[in-house]
């Protein structure tokens, strides 16, 4: 949700996580209470990476997961299990 918004996320470094977020291109990961802290004061200290990987997670967002990439997705599988099953 931050993504979408345009803001610099940190998130955990786990399962879809893993997915959505590429460290240090669209947002970071933390797998520590150290990660989480060095994360954090990372984009405290600098407006330029804040920008940065909120601009990139936007357009990560919009690339891969907004609805007008999913509906296409849904609407093909969909076609291809009636095609299947028909």
């Amino acid at each position: 949700q931050y993504m979408a918004a345009g803001l610099p996320c940190v998130a955990s470094d786990v399962g879809a996580n893993r997915e959505v977020v590429k460290h240090g291109a669209t947002g970071l990961l933390a797998s520590s209470e150290q990660d989480w802290f060095s994360a954090l004061h990372s984009l405290f200290e600098s407006a330029e990476l804040r920008q940065q990987l909120g601009e990139a997670g936007r357009r990560r967002v919009l690339e891969h997961f907004d609805r007008q990439v999913i509906v296409p997705r849904f609407d093909s599988l969909f076609e291809e299990l009636v095609g299947a099953t028909g």
